[in-house]
């Protein structure tokens, strides 16, 4: 996509933030992406590394997708381990341990489950001057305090959070 195609299917929120609802091939459905100018003086103009960053979640490869619904399953596994969502021994089966009761609780036995029952709660594009960057924020239902964040930087997979 152009500058001018994105500038025409998005709105200005303020003189810092755009927004955009574009169509993900992968997720089959509008996602909204949101670009924060505050780096750069709110002049309303897209840098290249914006317009290559918005591309490049775009054409996201499926196996880029996969390796997305692996780290939400890792995590969904990490937090069962080391977390008691409050379970007594009235919840939890005979010699059901904290990890099986969570995954009982969740619904989360499977790479499939975890990325179902996660919500893309944003995507962010940075106006950069110097590098392409953008980052996906899902909600997960078994951290309400918290997100599985991932930050994409020149079309590279560098940082799960």
């Amino acid at each position: 996509m152009t500058q001018q195609d994105i500038l025409e299917k998005g709105n200005w929120i303020n003189n810092n933030q755009f927004v955009v609802d574009l169509e993900n091939h992968f997720l089959k459905s509008k996602v909204r992406l949101e670009v924060d100018f505050n780096n750069t003086g709110g002049d309303k103009t897209l840098s290249s590394f914006s317009i290559k960053a918005i591309n490049d979640f775009l054409n996201l490869k499926e196996s880029d997708w996969n390796w997305i619904k692996e780290e939400l399953f890792k995590a969904s596994q990490d937090a069962f381990q080391m977390t008691s969502y409050g379970f007594d021994g009235a919840f939890r089966k005979e010699n059901q341990s904290v990890f099986e009761a969570n995954q009982d609780l969740f619904q989360i036995y499977s790479i499939e489950d975890a990325f179902k029952k996660s919500n893309l709660r944003s995507v962010s594009i940075g106006n950069n001057l110097s590098y392409s960057c953008f980052y996906l924020v899902f909600e997960v239902p078994w951290d309400n305090e918290h997100s599985v964040n991932f930050s994409f930087v020149d079309g590279q997979k560098p940082f799960v959070d």
